[in-house]
């Protein structure tokens, strides 16, 4: 992974979601949010606010698919937040395809995310996995 103006407790934060996202393991990737978080993702659905809704936002977007890794190629740092440029796979039944997008992250100050932003096309992702 590629990084900028490197913090450190940025650093961990995105590479313990990244591997919990790959995991499936929703407490470790709940645990890395603030209480009041706001999530898009992707970016122009409703807001998934505080952590019960984010649990769910998880829930509806890992259930279709057998397994959905995204990877983080380039972080890009500033203080207090990050854009994060990934390349995934994701899995659903025999059909397996390649997918990319854009994570922009804001962090409080006890290093929690409080915002997260995605660009990417979950229903091109479908799709593709569906064969068409």
């Amino acid at each position: 992974m590629d990084t900028t103006l490197e913090d450190p407790s940025i650093t961990r934060v995105i590479d313990l979601l990244y591997k919990a996202q790959a995991s499936r393991d929703l407490a470790a990737w709940l645990d890395l949010f603030a209480t009041d978080a706001v999530v898009h993702d992707p970016v122009d659905s409703p807001a998934a606010e505080g952590h019960k809704a984010i649990a769910e936002l998880w829930k509806q977007y890992t259930g279709p698919f057998a397994s959905y890794q995204r990877r983080p190629e380039r972080v890009l740092q500033s203080r207090g937040g990050a854009a994060v440029y990934w390349t995934g796979t994701a899995t659903a039944g025999s059909a397996e395809t390649d997918c990319e997008g854009i994570d922009v992250f804001e962090f409080n100050d006890d290093g929690k995310i409080r915002a997260l932003m995605s660009w990417w096309d979950p229903a091109g992702l479908l799709l593709t996995l569906a064969g068409e």
